[in-house]
C-alpha cells in the first residue's frame, strides 16, 4: 500500500492523528477548503533574507500551505503565515512541473503538501541567502494562483476529506461523525450520521444510510485533474447515491 493511502488511512480511521492545521486558517478551498489566515504577498522572484539560523519547530505529518513559484532553474515555497521565500528541495519526481508544465514562466500556485523545513543544502549555490528549505515529500493539492486569490486566507476546514465532481455536480464531506452530501437536485443536502469505513488495497471506502438514501464512496490514491480548473488533487472519488454513479476528485482537510 503506498505512504499516501497509509497517512490517509491513518487519519479518517483515527481523525484525531498528528497532522495539525497550520497556524490562523486554512486553504483548502471549495468543497475542500484548508488552514491559513494571513494575507500571502505574491510569491516574489527575488532572493529572501538571510537563512534562519532556527528552523521553526514543526510537525513533518501537518499539512503545508503556501505559494510556489516556479522558474527555470528555481523553484520556492513560501508559507502562508510567513513573508519569506523558502528553497524548495522537490522528492516527488518533479509532480508540479509536469502538472503545470503549460504555465508561463514563472508560474506561481497554491498548494498543499506534506513535507519537513530543513537548513538550505550548502552545496546548492543558488539557494544562498534563501531563509530555509523544504523538503517536499507530497503534493496533494495544487492550483495556479490568481492575483486575487484567497487561498490561503480560508477558515480551518471541518472535514476529513473533501470530494466532488461535475457533470453531474455533485460534493461530499467527510467528517468525523457524518458525511455531508449535496448534489444539483433535490433534496440537495442529505446528512448521514457515523459513515462506516474500511480500507483495502489503494483504496479507503464509506458507506451512509439516511432519509431513504444509500451512499458508497470510495477514496483511491490517484491523482486527479479538474478538467474546468486545471487543479491537481493526490485522490481520485468515486460514489454511487442508491445506484446512480458519480466520479470526481478528493482533498484531504486537517
Amino acid at each position: 500500500m503506498s505512504r499516501r493511502l497509509l497517512r490517509l488511512i491513518a487519519c479518517l480511521v483515527v481523525v484525531s492523528c498528528s497532522r495539525e492545521p497550520q497556524s490562523a486558517a486554512p486553504a483548502r478551498a471549495t468543497a475542500p477548503a484548508a488552514p491559513a489566515a494571513k494575507t500571502v504577498p505574491a510569491a516574489s522572484n527575488a532572493s529572501s533574507p538571510a537563512p534562519a539560523e532556527n528552523i521553526p519547530a514543526e510537525s513533518s505529518l501537518a499539512i503545508k500551505r503556501g505559494i510556489v513559484t516556479l522558474a527555470t532553474g528555481r523553484t520556492t515555497y513560501r508559507p502562508c503565515d510567513e513573508t519569506a521565500d523558502l528553497w524548495l528541495l522537490d522528492q516527488t519526481d518533479g509532480v508540479l512541473r509536469q502538472a503545470f508544465q503549460t504555465l508561463s514562466d514563472p508560474a506561481t500556485l497554491y498548494i498543499e503538501a506534506y513535507g519537513e523545513r530543513t537548513q538550505v543544502p550548502p552545496s546548492v549555490a543558488t539557494a544562498r541567502g534563501y531563509a530555509g528549505a523544504l523538503i517536499l515529500e507530497e503534493v496533494l493539492y495544487a492550483v495556479q494562483r490568481q492575483q486575487t486569490d484567497s487561498s490561503c486566507d480560508a477558515r480551518a476546514p471541518t472535514y476529513v476529506v473533501a470530494a466532488g465532481g461535475a457533470e453531474p455536480f455533485w460534493s461530499a464531506e467527510i467528517r468525523e461523525r457524518e458525511i455531508l452530501w449535496r448534489q444539483a437536485e433535490a433534496p440537495r443536502e442529505i446528512l448521514m450520521q457515523i459513515p462506516a469505513t474500511a480500507d483495502a488495497e489503494g483504496t479507503v471506502s464509506y458507506r451512509g444510510v439516511a432519509q431513504g438514501y444509500e451512499l458508497e464512496m470510495d477514496i483511491e490514491g490517484q491523482p486527479c485533474r479538474d478538467a474546468a480548473s486545471g487543479e491537481y488533487f493526490a485522490y481520485s472519488a468515486r460514489a454511487s447515491l442508491n445506484g446512480r454513479e458519480f466520479n470526481g476528485c478528493a482533498r484531504v482537510g486537517s
